[in-house]
């Protein structure tokens, strides 16, 4: 250990002891939480919400999360794919139409969702919407009026076909546009989602409660996978968080910002931040329909890994993919970031 009391006038240790309630991802989540306790800020408006899997109740929570994100991300996809049904219908030149097995056709009637998943969908949100009305008014909520268990495992099941298999709906009518439109519009005014974090693929990342560089994060899009990884060991303590699916991005790469700063109050804040910092990137465009750590992870103990010659991403690649401006070993200061233009 360090001996802070042998060390000169100049030198501050930054190490402590019993420092993991702001040192680990486990702390962070707890303390933010708790924030609303201390002060008038809402976490969800600039953090993105984030459960303990170790923990029950908090795992509890996160699952009826995922089904309501789910449910979510069915009516946008709905919504999107109704506006490219009506574009390809004006757009569509007159032409003999396949053969057809219930109006759909043949050869692709398999990788069509019905269009009752819409109407289950928004009856799950109604429900998640008279379940928090009757707490308000300290009603206890009758289980017998909302949706099944079976129900629930379908919205998930539609939701992950519509959003990684790129299933289609197989109807769409404008009175259901309405619906899924109205519907959508009641969560962002009710605050009931964090809309501008949010996209249609509902994923979220997996990180160990403790480990550092990137280690053991993992994002994911399925609830059975993100609890079969979270009892997967009895030793590590999973922290899951919502994943930003529309991040900033620099040549259609995601990077990240380390900066150091000094906190020296809480109230009022009070922050020193050091004059230097430095870009981090990922070595691949970013996207959704692939997790590879090399796209999600900017952290330099990964990146330097697809880097090396033994990962799927050399130089060469990456320039040809991303841009001549990408820096080779994936970072850049802030001086040759402004003076390369990459910012």
């Amino acid at each position: 250990g360090i001996n802070a009391e042998y060390g000169d006038k100049d030198q501050i240790v930054n190490h402590y002891c019993k420092a993991s309630s702001f040192t680990t991802k486990i702390g962070l989540s707890y303390h933010l939480r708790s924030l609303p306790w201390y002060d008038t800020s809402d976490p969800n408006e600039f953090f993105p919400r984030c459960y303990q899997l170790y923990d029950e109740d908090d795992r509890d929570d996160f699952k009826e999360d995922f089904e309501i994100c789910a449910s979510l991300s069915i009516l946008k996809i709905y919504i999107k794919q109704h506006q490219e049904h009506i574009s390809e219908t004006e757009a569509e030149s007159a032409s003999s139409p396949e053969p057809e097995k219930d109006g759909i056709p043949t050869e692709k009637a398999e990788n069509f969702v019905p269009l009752n998943a819409v109407g289950l969908a928004i009856e799950h949100l109604k429900q998640v919407i008279r379940a928090l009305d009757d707490e308000f008014l300290d009603i206890k909520f009758d289980p017998k009026c909302g949706i099944t268990n079976f129900q629930r495992k379908m919205i998930l099941n539609y939701s992950f076909s519509l959003s990684s298999k790129n299933f289609r709906f197989s109807d769409f009518k404008q009175q259901t546009l309405k619906l899924a439109t109205s519907m959508l519009q009641q969560f962002v005014e009710l605050k009931l989602t964090q809309e501008s974090i949010e996209g249609c693929t509902n994923t979220w990342i997996m990180k160990p409660g403790a480990k550092s560089r990137g280690r053991g994060v993992i994002p994911q899009n399925n609830l059975d996978d993100i609890i079969k990884l979270a009892d997967s060991s009895k030793e590590e303590k999973w922290v899951v968080q919502k994943y930003i699916e529309h991040p900033l991005l620099v040549h259609n790469t995601k990077f990240d910002i380390r900066q150091w700063f000094m906190v020296t109050d809480w109230n009022p804040l009070t922050l020193y931040f050091y004059q230097d910092s430095y870009l981090r990137f990922g070595s691949r465009p970013f996207t959704l329909d692939d997790f590879d750590p090399s796209i999600h992870l900017c952290n330099n103990s990964i990146q330097k890994k697809f880097l090396s010659g033994k990962g799927l991403n050399e130089t060469s690649l990456l320039k040809a993919t991303c841009g001549p401006v990408q820096p080779s070993r994936n970072i850049y200061t802030r001086t040759e970031s402004w003076k390369s233009g990459m910012i």
